[in-house]
């Protein structure tokens, strides 16, 4: 049976967040594949060149010093920058229209920059990510401009397809060939979202899912 840990990450060197912490915990786990939150254009430009523009390929290139092992693109989902920015034009409205959307944000904020990658795959991460999100459907029914909502759940249907498709794709390549223990880095939402919402052990029991660090 394979062992698959999926790994909260911050894709940005910031405060505790660095290569050399995520390379730490790559060589704790010691995967025999890794699978990456990448499309396959970026993966062959960042491998090919071997030039890493974020955190996350930079400990992967690193850690194929230490292991010479397989990792995936599985990020594979088509979306547009304007949906990334519609969403990002969303976010300001709730962020300016309620306080609290404010504080939670802020505080999570300061409480990853002070825990790392232990409070970024945290239950308390998880559950500021739950309450955001709740805060995020309230607002916009409360407003109830229909650009705003039609951006929004435009984005959320992007969200879970691109779920969907990393874990697609994570399954045919393991139903391929067996590992012993492999590694998939996303973003902490994502993370959170694959946890709650997809039924991992049900519908795949042949594999351990493990969530975070534990």
């Amino acid at each position: 049976m394979t062992t698959l840990w999926i790994i909260a990450s911050c894709h940005k060197e910031i405060g505790p967040f660095s290569h050399n912490e995520l390379l730490k915990i790559l060589k704790e786990i010691s995967p025999d594949i890794i699978f990456e939150e990448l499309d396959k254009e970026t993966f062959d430009l960042i491998y090919g060149e071997q030039r890493a523009f974020t955190l996350e390929p930079k400990a992967i290139l690193q850690y194929l010093k230490y292991s010479n092992i397989p990792h995936i693109p599985v990020d594979t989902y088509f979306f547009s920058d304007k949906d990334i920015y519609n969403y990002g034009e969303v976010v300001k409205i709730i962020d300016k229209y309620n306080p609290e959307y404010k504080f939670i944000a802020e505080n999570q904020l300061r409480k990853t920059f002070t825990g790392g990658f232990k409070f970024i795959n945290s239950i308390e991460n998880n559950k500021i990510i739950e309450r955001l999100q709740q805060i995020e459907v309230e607002v916009l029914e409360k407003i109830g401009n229909s650009d705003y909502l039609e951006w929004y759940k435009k984005w959320i249907i992007i969200t879970n397809e691109r779920e969907r498709t990393f874990i697609n794709n994570i399954i045919k390549t393991l139903e391929f060939q067996k590992y012993r223990n492999a590694v998939f880095i996303t973003g902490a939402e994502h993370k959170y979202a694959l946890e709650k919402t997809l039924n991992l052990n049900t519908n795949y029991p042949n594999i351990k899912w493990k969530f975070g660090l534990n």
